[in-house]
């Protein structure tokens, strides 16, 4: 993957993993409607299966976001029912079958909304924090 695809997709990534309420504690996300987010932001870098997921979360995130496979899949099995991501299962040499998942339409469109409800929040926060420099000037 080149340079420049990892910044933009580290930040894309940044940008839509809390579009709900923000809570992270001890970098763990702890709401399903965070993780949605998270796992589209993954899968639009490309397919992957669950483990994969986990992996590309915490690298992407500089390991600030960890993600434990007990929450991850009944979320990708939600969004899937949903047609936000799509699966397919393929065979592996010697090991069981692996599925790998992929972001539908639907899920892109989905994960447009989380990335405009995250830049909202975080313009709004951002002015919170700033306030004394509108205020003393």
């Amino acid at each position: 993957m080149e340079e420049a695809h990892k910044v933009a997709l580290k930040r894309t990534i940044r940008l839509t993993l809390l579009s709900y309420n923000i809570c992270l504690l001890g970098g763990i996300v702890r709401y399903k409607g965070e993780l949605d987010g998270i796992v589209l932001g993954v899968l639009q870098a490309g397919p992957a299966h669950g483990y994969e997921i986990v992996k590309r979360v915490h690298l992407i995130s500089e390991g600030a976001l960890s993600v434990g496979e007990a929450k991850l899949y009944p979320c990708l099995h939600k969004l899937e029912d949903e047609g936000c991501v799509s699966a397919e299962w393929f065979p592996q040499e010697g090991k069981p079958s692996r599925k790998v998942y992929s972001l539908t339409s639907k899920g892109a469109g989905l994960l447009a909304e989380k990335r405009k409800a995250w830049e909202r929040f975080a313009d709004g926060v951002g002015s919170v924090l700033n306030a004394g420099e509108v205020f003393h000037g």
